[in-house]
């Protein structure tokens, strides 16, 4: 499962995580899947209710070189989180 589940995120151009529920944790393992990507360039993450913890947890992987060819990321502003936590993922986004 990991092997497969390994070569699939590597593998993914785009990822729509939209209308799941998700919350921090689900973020917090997103984030660190974020590393595996090699051709990620588009991930959605609206209608979830990931909170300031989530989003920091995502800013913290895209400074530290995850998802390097990411081009858009979307649904920021349709979760929980405060917006100097949206401003942080968005600025680790574009810092990159």
């Amino acid at each position: 499962y990991s092997k497969a589940f390994t070569k699939r995120i590597e593998e993914a151009v785009e990822l729509d995580f939209s209308w799941l529920g998700w919350g921090d944790e689900e973020a917090k393992v997103l984030a660190k899947t974020l590393a595996f990507t090699k051709s990620l360039r588009s991930l959605d993450i609206k209608m979830n209710m990931i909170g300031d913890e989530g989003f920091y947890a995502l800013a913290a992987a895209l400074r530290q070189g995850a998802a390097r060819k990411l081009r858009r990321i979307s649904g920021l502003s349709y979760n929980r989180a405060s917006e100097a936590a949206k401003q942080a993922l968005l600025s680790a986004f574009r810092e990159r």
